[in-house]
């Protein structure tokens, strides 16, 4: 799944202010009044306020992508564009690019630059991310609250399960 940057830092703020509101609402020190009801609240908040902003979000960056998955690692320069994200490989294990890999890394870029339908199907996959990544975000006001006060355990303990 590719995911911009600006996108990912935002699905982790959602992340950790839901994480953050699950472990003060479940905290024995906090009134013990409706909070649940008012974390869940405050996270569904949280939530419908980031997908919005995401969606008026039309900002192109360009930006360093440093990849390391098992036995490769590469770096590459993306470029965002209304068309289409352009990426341009600079490194490859640490090393630059020899001439060879450097010039079939040129013909990539300028087969998508020149073929629609290449673009094309990038947005596709870009979109189809970002509609993976919206579910499971909706999905999280009530990933955790399950119930802030089990009489089966210890009134210090939550559950977070």
């Amino acid at each position: 799944m590719t995911i911009s940057p600006v996108r990912l830092l935002r699905v982790l703020a959602i992340w950790a202010v839901a994480f953050f509101v699950l472990v003060v609402g479940a905290s024995p020190l906090a009134p013990a009044s409706s909070q649940p009801e008012d974390a869940r609240a405050f996270v569904h908040a949280v939530v419908a306020n980031e997908l919005s902003a995401d969606a008026n979000d039309h900002s192109l960056w360009m930006y360093r992508d440093d990849n390391k998955v098992p036995d490769i690692h590469t770096v590459k320069l993306v470029i965002e564009t209304s068309q289409g994200d352009l990426a341009k490989t600079l490194e490859r294990d640490g090393h630059p690019l020899t001439p060879q890999a450097l010039q079939e890394d040129e013909q990539r870029m300028d087969a998508f630059v020149q073929d629609a339908e290449l673009r094309q199907k990038q947005k596709r996959r870009h979109e189809q991310d970002a509609e993976k990544a919206n579910s499971l975000t909706k999905l999280l006001p009530d990933a955790f609250f399950v119930d802030a006060k089990p009489a089966s355990l210890p009134r210090w303990k939550a559950r977070w399960w």
